[in-house]
């Protein structure tokens, strides 16, 4: 398995990443051998994923960075180029939460928080050139995030500090730009908030939902209370 991880794997592609990953949770959960004390072998096998993923980052994820004008036209060469390059390091970052579990959370963390997400994708977010597509971004990536990251949490992680600040200044922007109760605002604030929730950033839910009036959402969807899932 580690030879076939070091020549034959490509992290970026979700049929090989989904098998691959899922054969290890098998063998995680009927032997129990990502467990404990490891063997030799499946020390090496870690390491190469490991390595692998983080090559990955280094060398193959790129995002360009072109002037704002060239990006507010969407339907130019530069602007879906960079779409493009964009939402192929969203789907890394999926594949790579199919190891949680598997490689050690510090390994997991650092490749998926601290070099994909706020090295690459916060350059992007933060560009403000993603137009109506940065609410459904904000979701996609909360999703890619392992579930086990936020289980008994009930504060943001460090790491997602300035995903959560990108959040916060997205409902700002969405709330003075037309009112709260716009059915199209009022859609968009409600689906980041759910992000937030996730996140368990529940200190920005109340300061936004007490600042826009959106204590409705926060009760019927109960985004306060995450644990009941």
């Amino acid at each position: 398995m580690t030879s076939h991880v070091e020549l034959v794997w490509d992290p970026f592609s979700h049929q090989q990443s989904t098998c691959l990953s899922a054969v290890c949770h098998r063998l995680r959960e009927d032997y129990c051998i990502f467990e404990g004390e490891q063997s030799k072998p499946v020390k090496g096998f870690i390491e190469a994923v490991a390595q692998k993923l983080r090559s990955c980052v280094d060398e193959d994820v790129f995002i360009p960075l072109y002037p704002k004008k060239l990006l507010e036209d969407r339907s130019s060469p530069q602007s879906r180029f960079r779409d493009e390059q964009f939402w192929m390091a969203v789907k890394l970052l999926g594949n790579m939460g199919k190891w949680d579990l598997l490689l050690p959370d510090s390994i997991l963390k650092e490749l998926m928080l601290d070099k994909l997400l706020n090295r690459y994708l916060m350059i992007t977010l933060s560009s403000e050139t993603l137009s109506s597509k940065v609410v459904s971004a904000h979701r996609k990536i909360a999703e890619c995030l392992p579930d086990s990251w936020f289980e008994g949490e009930s504060v943001c992680l460090p790491q997602l500090q300035n995903f959560r600040n990108n959040i916060v200044q997205k409902v700002h922007s969405l709330c003075k730009q037309q009112p709260p109760e716009n059915p199209s605002s009022r859609s968009a604030v409600v689906e980041e908030l759910k992000v937030l929730s996730r996140l368990r950033c529940y200190d920005s839910i109340l300061a936004l939902s007490g600042k826009y009036h959106y204590e409705d959402v926060v009760y019927s969807h109960q985004l306060l209370n995450q644990e009941r899932e």
